[in-house]
């Protein structure tokens, strides 16, 4: 509707209001607009007045500091006024833009341009007539109502609270770098605490200053208190005429390190190019494959993935643009190998997939050439089928047929396993060959080999972006023919063209196409096929990460969804990503890389805690005669180290206003609180606390660049979270919880409302039942990143999600405080009948309170719902277990002799522990069995993320268990 439309409506007298408010907002519009450009006249001329002034001082601390031992005290009184002036000018632009020229015309303006709009609307409402939305906006100044306060400039800050538009420098108060993506004046940003930034000026100043001391003093680096001391008790042997030189570099010291602007020990960085901006064109893409060209051009000459030189031990690295290259050719020839199915086959696919491209499997170690496969077959919209490397040959096979893989990438470790698993089958066409090993010589095959080498011996054609790709290569597939198919018959058959070409028309949605399918662990049954879309493992692997370096670790197996999901996320924020070498201790290539970003299995911060405690004991032991203080000097330098890393100032706590403002009184009486607060609770030195603190200091090297630790696949304990918060402080610890069909559920138990949904259902068996004091209950969770469905199994797929949408996890969990926490698995639970009624146990409760044998490494229990007790299986020690073996092949009586004494030996042990824990009789096991085999990834009995497999465990004692219940039960009667 027009403005002449609403006048005709409007009786006379709402005609004259009509344009009486339009005439009303033109004059609020034209004072604001006065108002802005007067007030921005003024801010500049303080601007220049502050420089000025701020020029003039710069030029005497120079001065200052071009003379051999300039005063420092004075250079530092200079430096504070400069600062105290500094802020004294920009507490005038904080004023004026509170009250800035015209402020008091405008207002009048404002609200008399409100009172004749409200007459406007309550006329038109007495009179049915709509008023257009754009008439009450037309002199609306301030949207978000926030008051009377006119912004004059404003700021931008990333994911950490980095300030990226307008920064403030800590030496001297002066604004810097106002402009986005670092085009505006340098600054120099603080590795310790990211809220802190000199400008380029104070930095100059400071490295002159410090050179000189250390000169003198014969150091690279900024001296600690306690170098210091040494330092000083060092005076009596210095030279006659360097003593003067060698006291004011002591002096210097001890003021610069009281001085908290100059932050002596720590290092600048200076900072032009921040990630927040250059992610901005990949924060809009919604095609996978697009987001792979956007991220190659975007960090082009980064380095991406690396690889451990054994010899020189350091980390080659090949860049984005290298990888790209390398990628782009490989997709190319796949396209060429794999782009024309079969009719029959498309035919036979499940109509609800919409597949109609093959599936081609990735089968090796962590190596850069599984993700170079991955990123092709992702451009090439080729589903990837995730093959663990250490899968057992029946396995293989199974699976390999369930996926009906068209063609395998796989390594000469792989290859013997897969040639053996696909001899009849007829779907496996090509084994693409990664190495230099000649496997395919020794073993007879129809499958056909091919050279990963020989597929990257080919001339790339120019392609500049990534629509030119999606037209040539993608959509339009007769033209990977022409490019690669030389000898392809000119007079092609008419009908079998556009057969072809019909079969390479994509009938999904750009991010509905399937991505990829990986096989679950299996932890308690045969693997299965998760389906994965390119949408959500974008958006899953999309998050902004601001963390500078951003380095990664590849460790687990890529075919699980965690590792392949950070080495992605690393991907698209431009960090790199280095390889685990073949090492087999993890913690060497965690020294060597440096991770800022490391995402673990519990078992391996379970055995960094071990190592800690088995560290610790060792040392207590050692030193059980020492005082705290002959301890402080043996370890000082570790101490130092833990006292750096541990220092209480945090001074991300300070808050902008009271930093950028100048506001000192605010800044001391928060650090005398905090000091305050230390006080309280300080902890008394002891023998104890020392060695704590030098094994931590020692551990704190694995992880010293860090700002992001995480635990992730599995259920970890509190105290070993706990010794992670101390251990690798200051690194942010965070305990992941998720399921492959459901990544990324919770962070500490805190969740996404945007993309998250979890509820609670009541297990009533189990005892677990809400009410109004606590939720608790199995987890129903639902995400926009979920997956679609089991592959080829709908009715799995169906028992596991629900009619609205939610998963099924079989975790139970409990809400407090509005965080979410695991506490049971619902398989964890068996059920038993005695005296006549079902009752429940607790495996892993169970499991927890009798693991700790001398006898054995490791049990899981066994329940038949038609007996009264449990049976343990047991992992026994290795060396019980290789002479049990021993007796076994040589004196089998003795073998059986044996085995029943250590049976009872344990069934005692479990009664023991039974009474001291108050369990019930059916709660306490009655039988054990001996796996004298051993519980690894190579029998398939454990999970690549270090899970046992219960099922398969089962299944291999199922005989011995109800041979172990009918001798029990024999028994008891007997006693009857």
């Amino acid at each position: 509707m027009s403005y002449m439309d609403v006048l005709n409506l409007l009786s006379t007298e709402g005609q004259e209001l009509f344009l009486s408010v339009k005439s009303k907002g033109k004059d609020v519009r034209d004072i604001y607009s006065q108002m802005v450009n007067d007030g921005k006249k003024l801010a500049d001329q303080i601007r220049e007045e502050c420089e000025g002034f701020r020029k003039k001082r710069l030029v005497l601390i120079k001065k200052m500091n071009s003379v051999d031992l300039p005063p420092i005290e004075d250079y530092l009184n200079i430096q504070e006024k400069l600062k105290q002036e500094v802020l004294m000018y920009a507490e005038k632009l904080k004023e004026l833009n509170q009250n800035p020229p015209h402020h008091e015309e405008f207002q009048k303006k404002v609200k008399l341009f409100g009172s004749t709009l409200e007459k406007l609307q309550e006329l038109g409402k007495n009179e049915k007539v709509r008023i257009p939305w754009q008439v009450t906006v037309c002199a609306d100044m301030d949207p978000d109502k926030k008051g009377e306060a006119v912004t004059l400039g404003g700021a931008i800050t990333d994911a950490q609270g980095r300030n990226l538009y307008g920064d403030w420098c800590d030496c001297c108060g002066h604004e810097i770098q106002d402009g986005a993506k670092g085009e505006g004046d340098l600054r120099w940003k603080n590795l310790d605490h990211h809220k802190i930034s000199i400008c380029d000026d104070c930095y100059q100043n400071r490295e002159l200053v410090f050179q000189k001391i250390f000169r003198i003093l014969s150091l690279t680096k900024f001296p600690t208190q306690f170098k210091l001391d040494l330092l000083k008790q060092n005076l009596n042997q210095i030279e006659e005429q360097k003593v003067e030189s060698y006291k004011w570099a002591l002096s210097a010291c001890e003021k610069l390190r009281n001085f908290k602007s100059m932050w002596a020990g720590s290092l600048f960085v200076a900072q032009n190019n921040i990630d927040v901006f250059l992610r901005i064109p990949l924060a809009e893409v919604t095609s996978l494959p697009k987001a792979i060209f956007v991220a190659m051009s975007i960090y082009k000459n980064r380095p991406l993935f690396g690889y451990r030189d054994s010899q020189k031990d350091i980390y080659n690295w090949v860049n984005y643009d290298q990888i790209f290259q390398s990628t782009l050719k490989i997709a190319l020839q796949l396209k060429k190998l794999l782009s024309f199915k079969n009719q029959s086959q498309i035919e036979n696919e499940q109509k609800d997939l919409d597949q109609e491209l093959p599936f081609v499997g990735i089968c090796m170690k962590n190596r850069i050439e599984w993700i170079v496969s991955d990123f092709a077959l992702t451009l090439s919209n080729f589903p990837s089928v995730c093959l663990h490397y250490d899968w057992g040959i029946s396995e293989m096979e199974k699976i390999v047929n369930h996926s009906e893989c068209s063609a395998i990438i796989c390594d000469h470790h792989t290859f013997p396993k897969i040639i053996q698993a696909n001899k009849n089958n007829s779907n496996l066409k090509f084994l693409i060959l990664v190495g230099s090993e000649n496997n395919e010589n020794v073993i007879n095959t129809d499958i056909k080999i091919i050279r990963w080498d020989n597929l990257l011996k080919i001339n790339l054609p120019q392609i500049s972006s990534f629509e030119k790709w999606e037209k040539l290569y993608i959509n339009d597939n007769q033209e990977i023919k022409e490019s690669f198919d030389e000898e392809k018959e000119k007079n092609e058959d008419k009908e079998e063209k556009e057969e072809t070409q019909e079969m390479e028309k994509s009938t999904i949605k750009k991010d509905d196409k399937i991505f990829s399918l990986i096989y679950s662990s299996g932890t308690s049954g045969s693997p299965k096929g998760i389906l994965l879309h390119q949408g959500g493992w974008l958006k899953s692997n999309n998050t902004p990460i601001f963390i500078t370096p951003l380095v990664s670790m590849s460790y687990s197996p890529l075919a699980h969804g965690m590792d392949r999901g950070i080495v992605w996320t690393t991907f698209l924020n431009g960090g790199r990503v280095g390889f685990r070498s073949d090492k087999p201790d993890l913690v060497d290539d965690l020294l060597l890389l440096q991770p800022s970003m490391f995402v673990g299995w519990p078992p391996i911060w379970n055995d960094l805690f071990k190592r800690y405690k088995g560290d610790l004991k060792i040392l207590k032991e050692k030193h059980i005669n020492s005082t705290v203080e002959e301890l402080k000097i043996t370890f000082h330098e570790e101490l130092e180290k833990w006292e750096t890393i541990h220092k209480q100032e945090e001074i991300s706590d300070i808050t902008d206003e009271n930093s950028q403002n100048g506001n000192e009184n605010e800044i001391v009486k928060e650090k005398e609180e905090k000091k305050e607060k230390k006080e309280e609770i300080k902890e008394e030195e002891t023998t104890e606390t020392i060695c704590k603190k030098v094994i931590q200091a020692r551990m704190h090297k694995i992880f010293s660049r860090s700002f992001q630790l995480a635990s992730g696949g599995s259920f970890i304990s509190e105290e070993a979270l706990q010794f992670m918060r101390e251990t690798f402080y200051p690194a942010y610890i965070v305990n992941l919880y998720g399921i492959t069909e459901v990544p990324g559920i919770t962070s500490n138990g805190s969740w996404d409302k945007n993309n998250v949904e979890i509820k609670l259902v009541d297990v009533p068996e189990m005892g677990y039942i809400s009410d109004e004091k606590v939720s608790r209950g199995e987890i129903y969770a639902k995400t926009t990143t979920m997956f679609k469905g089991y592959f080829r199994n709908p009715e799995l797929t169906k028992s596991v999600i629900t009619k609205d949408g939610f998963f099924i996890s079989g975790d139970i969990g409990e809400i407090r405080d509005g965080k979410l926490y695991i506490i049971d698995r619902k398989s964890n639970f068996i059920e038993l009948y005695y005296e006549g009624k079902s009752v429940w146990v607790n495996t892993s409760k169970i499991e927890s309170m009798m693991n700790n044998s001398q006898f054995f490494n490791k049990l899981l229990l066994f329940g038949d719902r038609m007996e009264a007790y449990n049976i343990a299986i047991v992992l026994l020690k290795q060396e019980i277990a290789n002479k049990l073996n021993d007796l076994k092949l040589n004196n089998k009586d003795e073998f059986i002799k044996n085995v029943n004494e250590l049976k009872s030996q344990i069934v005692d042990q479990f009664k023991v522990i039974g009474q001291k824990n108050n369990l019930k009789e059916y709660q306490i096991p009655k039988g054990v069995l001996f796996d004298l085999d051993g519980w690894t990834m190579e029998n398939g009995l454990v999970t690549p993320s270090s899970k046992l497999r219960r099922g398969k465990i089962f299944q291999k004692h199922m005989k011995n268990v109800h041979q172990e219940y009918t001798l029990i039960n024999n028994l008891l009667k007997s006693k009857k």
